[in-house]
């Protein structure tokens, strides 16, 4: 009954529905509501880096820009989740990005987690550029 009552106080909260629609947002693509809901409440109330991270998993590039504006920085927990849902275009967009620190022990980590979920494209390309290093290809 007292954890029943917890989350009954915790889904009332007006900062934890903000927060779950946040992550709703980024996870489905949608950069205008992900942009209304920062303006509302604020970066420091909503967990950037997590949105930043769904967005990479579902492939929302526009959500990921945006998001990196407002401060996002864990590329490589975006690269990984990225490359275990074969978003090939989003693993290179955060590999080439000048703003995305992805070091060789990224893409390996990366590269892994492609292997072991089936997403062969975004493993090819990682182990690629880890083969031809990471400032090149």
């Amino acid at each position: 009954m007292l954890l029943w009552g917890c989350a009954l106080v915790l889904s009332l909260s007006t900062g934890y529905r903000a927060s779950v629609a946040f992550h709703l947002a980024a996870r489905n693509g949608n950069v205008q509501r992900v942009m209304d809901l920062v303006e509302a409440e604020g970066t420091s109330k909503l967990d950037i880096n997590g949105a930043f991270i769904r967005a990479a998993a579902n492939g929302h590039v526009q959500v990921m820009e945006y998001l990196l504006e407002k401060g996002a920085s864990d590329a490589t927990g975006a690269l990984v989740c990225a490359a275990i849902n074969n978003q090939v275009p989003t693993v290179k967009y955060l590999t080439y990005h000048p703003c995305m620190s992805v070091d060789r022990t990224a893409l390996k980590f990366a590269a892994v987690a492609a292997g072991n979920n089936d997403s062969f494209e975004a493993e090819f390309f990682l182990l690629t550029k880890l083969r031809h290093g990471v400032d090149d290809y």
